[in-house]
């Protein structure tokens, strides 16, 4: 899964509407955009390499903001 959605990364930032964004909306789009890559890299190192102190419910906050950053930037 986190192949894939490295490549869904990877196809955002290469398409042509992501990189000629209106500029009225342009500081809108990529603050909400690498929030989402942001949390998304959050939540899947600690889903990895998390250590017996850490466990995966301390992502559900990273989660809700997440899905928050989907919602706006749809």
């Amino acid at each position: 899964m986190n192949e894939n959605i490295e490549k869904l990364f990877d196809l955002i930032e290469t398409s042509t509407e992501f990189s000629q964004i209106n500029n009225s909306i342009r500081r809108l789009v990529f603050t909400l955009y690498s929030k989402s890559r942001r949390l998304y890299s959050s939540i899947h190192t600690i889903k990895v390499y998390g250590n017996p102190d850490v466990n995966v419910a301390e992502t559900l906050p990273l989660f809700r903001v997440l899905l928050e950053s989907y919602f706006l930037l749809s």
